[in-house]
C-alpha cells in the first residue's frame, strides 16, 4: 500500500526536457524515417499473406480432379516468401530501434553529468 500513499510529484523542466529528448532523436530522423517505411512494407507484406492463402484456398478448392497444384504452390510460395520478408524486416526494425534507444540513452545520460 505504500505506493498508492505516495505523491506524484511534476518534473521540474518538461518543456526543456521534452526540446532535449527530441534534439537527441531528431539527429536519427533519416534512420527513423528509413524505420518507418521499413515498417510499413513489413505490415504490407503480412496482410499479403491470408490474401494468398485465400487465393491458394480457392484454387484447391475446384472439386475432385479439377485442382490446379501449379497455381496452389505459386500462391504458398508466394505467402512463404512475405511471410519471411515481412519477419526479416521486422527484427531489423527491431535491431536498428534497440541501438538508436541506446545511443540516445549514452548521450542523455552523458548530458545530464554534464548539467
Amino acid at each position: 500500500m505504500a505506493a498508492r500513499d505516495t505523491i506524484r510529484k511534476k518534473p521540474k523542466d518538461t518543456k526543456g526536457t521534452l526540446r532535449r529528448l527530441l534534439f537527441y532523436v531528431g539527429q536519427y530522423k533519416w534512420i527513423l524515417a528509413l524505420v518507418f517505411v521499413l515498417c510499413f512494407t513489413s505490415n504490407i507484406l503480412a496482410l499479403l499473406g491470408p490474401s494468398l492463402a485465400g487465393s491458394a484456398i480457392n484454387e484447391a478448392a475446384a472439386g475432385a480432379g479439377k485442382v490446379n497444384f501449379d497455381k496452389v504452390f505459386y500462391y504458398t510460395k508466394r505467402m512463404f516468401i512475405c511471410y519471411v520478408l515481412s519477419s526479416l524486416i521486422t527484427i531489423s526494425i527491431n535491431i536498428v530501434m534497440m541501438y538508436i534507444s541506446k545511443w540516445i540513452a549514452g548521450k542523455c545520460g552523458k548530458m545530464s553529468l554534464i548539467n
